[in-house]
């Protein structure tokens, strides 16, 4: 087996050649340019682009934990180098200027999303939209509010 760096993994998480090998915790949220008010530069969303480091681990960690329970199954390992392959071209033209200094920086929103889609823990805010929409602005309004002491 070569070296595996995180780089080089399934979504910054898995190595394909061994998947018992895993990063939790190596991802960088990305800050968006010169003002926070910038939409991030690989979505549609008006949210600024701000993460932390420790809920994108908690993620990864419950996503490895759902995989080597054998709850959730990861791609074959052509299909992981298939992807790896598209998400560090993909890099490269999002982040070009910091993509060899931090091959790790991810968009916070998107990756999360992403990550939580393969375990099953993505939220679905549209039915909830429709089936509780006090529950779903509460939801939605703990991202900006401040935390009661």
């Amino acid at each position: 087996m070569k070296h595996c760096r995180p780089e080089g993994c399934y979504k910054f998480v898995f190595c394909p050649d061994d998947p018992t090998l895993c990063y939790i915790g190596m991802t960088r949220p990305v800050v968006c340019g010169p003002s926070l008010l910038l939409p991030p530069p690989s979505s549609n969303s008006s949210l600024p682009q701000v993460g932390s480091v420790p809920a994108l681990a908690e993620l990864q960690a419950r996503w490895v934990s759902s995989v080597y329970a054998k709850r959730y199954s990861l791609p074959s390992t052509e299909e992981m180098k298939e992807s790896i392959q598209k998400d560090t071209a993909r890099h490269q033209r999002l982040y070009p200027t910091d993509h060899a200094r931090l091959p790790t920086l991810v968009n916070h929103w998107e990756y999360a999303d992403q990550i939580a889609k393969y375990f099953g823990a993505k939220p679905r805010h549209r039915s909830l939209y429709i089936t509780s929409p006090i529950r779903f602005g509460k939801d939605n309004t703990a991202l900006s509010s401040p935390t009661p002491l």
